[in-house]
């Protein structure tokens, strides 16, 4: 709701303001805001609190901002030598300086932002936004650091569905073999051992796309 995502925005900013060192928080001049999106811009979620933090950080600060919204090439949630062209475009777009604070969205950033920041921006704080809890708890965070993190309520998904269709013995769950796809399939087996009694799970993660779209089709009735 825009009220939930308002109070979001204010922690934003008081997030902000403690993650600035003292000579960024004096220094005269506007400030640059490095965001950096998980799965592109355009990916409803982190779109929709990326361009209420800019909204609410433009009306409350003192000084201009300039934003600058970068899209990561692909999840980039482990190392690899396609990062470098990535790295390269960032320390060209501030020309050798320093932004004032980086804001990743979301896991694959927010890792891509701790494990590349000695390499371009050593010393700008970050600001970890629209991350899930449970990941934060993988993260060793420094004092220049700050997290927001989300949290969601899998068993009250559930349950909301079975609300809606009383009727639901079974549900698929539809996830692919990637890291961070493997690590959301473990944490949502561990929440939903709680219905273990009541409902049947469906785990698509083995079969290819194709092969889902068989699957599905041939899916039990109350799914």
């Amino acid at each position: 709701s825009s009220l939930v995502r308002r109070r979001l925005m204010v922690l934003f900013l008081c997030c902000f303001v403690i993650s600035l060192s003292p000579a960024s928080a004096v220094a005269a001049g506007s400030k640059r805001v490095l965001m950096l999106y998980s799965y592109g811009r355009n990916f409803a979620a982190f779109s929709a609190v990326g361009s209420s933090f800019q909204t609410e950080l433009a009306e409350h600060s003192r000084v201009p901002i300039q934003f600058h919204e970068v899209s990561l090439p692909g999840p980039l949630f482990e190392p690899s030598e396609g990062e470098e062209p990535t790295l390269n475009y960032l320390r060209g777009l501030f020309g050798g300086d320093e932004p004032d604070l980086i804001v990743p969205f979301g896991g694959p950033a927010v890792r891509f932002a701790l494990r590349s920041r000695r390499q371009v921006f050593p010393s700008a704080p970050l600001l970890l936004a629209g991350v899930e809890a449970r990941h934060l708890k993988t993260f060793a965070l420094d004092t220049n650091t700050t997290a927001v993190a989300i949290s969601i309520d899998f068993p009250g998904l559930i349950e909301h569905a079975r609300r809606i269709l009383p009727g639901t013995t079974n549900f698929a769950v539809v996830l692919g073999k990637s890291r961070l796809e493997v690590f959301w399939k473990q944490e949502l087996q561990r929440e939903f051992a709680a219905f273990t009694n009541q409902l049947g799970f469906t785990w698509l993660d083995q079969y290819s796309l194709a092969e889902m779209q068989q699957q599905v089709g041939r899916l039990p009735p109350h799914t």
